[in-house]
């Protein structure tokens, strides 16, 4: 995507590139970082959310969750932290069995058996 000072040939040149993407791929595929930067970078430049939304063909929402997934920290987006394991040799206060903590964002998953 080249950016461009001018905000309509801007916008016509994202609609090419997701238009492209479409295009290449499958329906519903994930749409790469760099589109989705792109997007972004475009309501930093003062392009209107709802022209960029209808432009590229995705909803305004899915916009809005690209806009607050770039402003986590990387630290957050990338890296999943594993809460509890249990250690391989329980001593005799520990009840036997597995519980297993996954946390990424906002999502938690707890397996235990």
């Amino acid at each position: 995507m080249k950016e461009s000072s001018d905000p309509h040939s801007f916008l016509k040149s994202l609609k090419a590139d997701f238009s492209a993407f479409r295009a290449k791929n499958r329906p519903h595929a994930r749409y790469p970082d760099e589109l989705r930067s792109a997007a972004i970078d475009a309501i930093a430049a003062g392009i209107k959310p709802s022209l960029i939304a209808s432009a590229i063909k995705v909803s305004p929402t899915l916009l809005q969750r690209w806009q607050r997934r770039a402003q986590l920290p990387a630290s957050i987006v990338e890296c999943p932290r594993i809460l509890n394991v249990l250690p391989s040799n329980p001593s005799s206060s520990v009840p036997t069995g597995l519980r297993v903590s996954y946390e990424s964002g906002r999502l938690l998953l707890e397996i235990s058996f």
